[in-house]
């Protein structure tokens, strides 16, 4: 075509279609145009939504749940909010302590999306908080049952039951879970749980050690599966698992597990080692009383009389109104042969206590080891009060009151 040809006029045809687009273009929006505009808003609102969900979540992680709620209601208020956006404004609402708010909030993203295993999980973590103990077991029950391959859920079922006490029931809401769920660690150590309560050590050990294979480095496994095997009389099995435990650098610093290493030491043998790692927790600063009796302990089971009168010193000093540390200095005195000055901490520790029988039994002997016949009959008589199932007590209180 040439280039007068392209530049000839518009044709009346031609001209009258134009002309007529030109002028509905202009007299307004078409359906069509009508349509995406209100796209474009929709999208645009979404957007919006979205990006103020994302900045909600940062706040909640970040520790500040104030701004987190702001952020999440724009949220809800650019597009009305889907189940993730009112589960994020429920568990905002519960870290700000609004449990009652919370409820509303995840309740609404059940309605929004019935089949959303999570939101049922999280309504029933927001009614055990508001102590609805019935609701919540159905809120997580149903959790369970819309996602089965979820352990959390019946794990969270039944240590709600085991927490009321109902320990059949709790198997019963593991076991009922799925084949591959009823094989996962989590499980596992929840029904080693219930075996300990129930008094079946070795069962509950079975299950911990089964479920520390599947999740070896799970902190919280190998600390049952230790106690566990403690107390089935599993000694070194026990000190090898603490050991390990205690290695992991968040669990070094764990006074319990550090105390029942040393226990394990000292039932195998190793005394010294108990003695150097409790020392070592000592001179960080240390003062609890338990750590101290330990310490005690060891040192009469080493015949370390120095450890023996440092550990009844800070007994003493750390626990002024309880009797043990007195007790232990009498013990340390008695062997050091300071009779008079042991029958003083016996009687100072007995002004401590109207229920413990020990100060006055070891009175008992002491007073009689001494040819004070009167005293040891009194003291042996206190103690037969506190503890009238001590036959031992009320035959030694009798025997030196016939001879007075």
């Amino acid at each position: 075509m040439s280039l007068r040809q392209q530049s000839r006029p518009l044709t009346a045809g031609v001209f009258l279609v134009v002309a007529s687009s030109l002028l509905y273009g202009c007299s307004g929006h078409g359906k069509y145009t009508t349509e995406g505009k209100e796209l474009a808003e929709q999208n645009q609102a979404r957007m919006k939504a979205a990006s103020r969900y994302d900045l909600a979540m940062q706040e909640f992680v970040s520790g500040d749940p104030k701004r987190a709620l702001q952020s999440i209601d724009q949220s809800i208020a650019s597009h009305n909010g889907t189940p993730a956006a009112h589960m994020l404004r429920g568990r905002i609402l519960g870290e700000l302590g609004r449990a009652e708010e919370g409820v509303v909030a995840f309740e609404t993203a059940t309605k929004i999306d019935p089949e959303n295993a999570e939101a049922h999980y999280y309504l029933g973590m927001a009614f055990e908080r508001l102590g609805r103990n019935d609701d919540a077991l159905a809120a997580y029950k149903k959790a369970g049952e819309l996602d089965r391959a979820n352990a959390q859920y019946p794990i969270a079922a039944a240590e709600l039951l085991i927490e009321q006490g109902k320990l059949a029931e709790a198997r019963a809401a593991l076991e009922s879970s799925s084949p591959e769920v009823r094989r996962s660690s989590g499980v596992l150590q929840t029904l080693g749980h219930i075996e300990m309560m129930q008094g079946d050590t070795a069962a509950g050990l079975a299950y911990f050690r089964d479920a520390a294979t599947l999740s070896p480095n799970d902190p919280s496994l190998l600390d049952d599966l230790a106690r566990a095997q403690v107390a089935a009389g599993q000694i070194a099995e026990g000190e090898r698992t603490l050991s390990r435990l205690l290695a992991m650098p968040k669990m070094q610093n764990r006074r319990d597990l550090v105390m029942l290493r040393a226990r394990c030491l000292s039932e195998m043998d190793r005394p010294v080692e108990a003695r150097e790692i409790l020392l070592k927790l000592a001179q960080t600063g240390d003062t609890d009383p338990a750590v101290w009796k330990r310490l005690f302990e060891l040192g009469r089971q080493l015949g370390d009389v120095r450890l023996q009168r440092q550990a009844a010193s800070t007994l003493i000093a750390t626990a002024p109104n309880e009797p043990d540390g007195f007790v232990a200095m009498a013990l340390c005195q008695k062997d050091m042969g300071e009779i008079d000055q042991a029958i003083v901490s016996l009687e100072k520790a007995m002004a401590r206590t109207k229920t413990d029988p020990t100060p006055a039994k070891t009175l008992g002997l002491l007073r009689a080891q001494v040819g004070d016949r009167a005293g040891a009959a009194r003291a042996f008589r206190k103690a037969a009060e506190m503890d009238p199932a001590d036959t031992r007590a009320q035959a030694l209180a009798a025997e030196f009151e016939k001879g007075q």
